[in-house]
């Protein structure tokens, strides 16, 4: 059957409206009062924690994006947006499910995924306070974040006079860069750690021991190197460790 293009044309412009109206919605002034205690006990009983935790990941944002954009299923995010298998698409819906951010869309084709509309609002709520959190002059002159970061602290608090005492002393040579040693401080690490993820392509997939051949040549305990750089979301990685790849910027 041939494609009613002028038909998905309209289709898509009646999501960006509705898009474009949850945004305004969620840009009015609360109606209700807020609760500060009710929020502090979100923070206790470490429900926040999960929740963020549960997205706070770049494939799964990007996944709640789609989903926001028109319902899919797990070959259509396969398709549209690169993943390489339905399993690594499962992996991350698996806790969106579990934390009944999104569900099957029971008026679509089985095992097509939308996000539960009475959380599409809060979604975008919590997009409006990170942007309106970011400020401009965090990064300026300082450590740049990087996009896969777990947590944002005083480490990130490196100026850039700092950032390259810290290049000058740890490198012995920086094309190619040879690491000479691997510093304790947590500041010094995320410095060294971000000049050493640049010696990898965005976007492209990177098989174990490819990732180690790169690794030995900056430093010997380059299993120290790889580990650091998921553990501090420079990269992300499948649960079998067959494939690594930058953290999505």
């Amino acid at each position: 059957m041939p494609r009613n293009l002028e038909r998905e044309i309209d289709d898509l412009r009646e999501q960006v409206i509705e898009i474009k109206k949850l945004i305004t919605e969620s840009a009015k002034p609360p109606q209700e009062k807020v609760d500060t205690e009710d929020l502090l006990n979100l923070i206790k009983s470490d429900t926040a924690a999960k929740v963020l935790a549960c997205i706070g990941n770049s494939d799964r944002l990007n996944i709640l994006l789609a989903l926001l954009k028109e319902p899919m299923t797990v070959a259509m995010l396969v398709e549209k947006h690169g993943y390489n298998s339905t399993g690594q698409v499962y992996h991350h819906l698996k806790p969106l499910l579990m934390a009944d951010i999104i569900v099957e869309d029971k008026n679509a084709a089985k095992g097509t995924y939308i996000v539960k509309p009475q959380r599409v609002q809060g979604i975008i709520m919590l997009l409006k306070g990170i942007r309106d959190m970011t400020d401009i002059q965090l990064t300026k002159g300082e450590l740049e974040i990087h996009a896969g970061a777990k947590m944002v602290d005083e480490r990130y608090m490196a100026t850039a006079e700092e950032t390259q005492k810290i290049i000058s002393t740890y490198f012995s040579s920086l094309n190619p860069p040879v690491l000479k040693e691997f510093p304790p401080k947590e500041k010094k690490k995320l410095v060294i750690l971000r000049v050493i993820s640049e010696q990898f392509e965005k976007g492209k997939r990177y098989g174990e021991k490819e990732v180690n051949q790169i690794l030995k040549s900056i430093y010997e305990d380059h299993a120290v190197i790889r580990r650091y750089l998921i553990d501090y979301g420079f990269m992300e990685r499948t649960r079998d460790c067959a494939e690594y790849w930058l953290t999505q910027m």
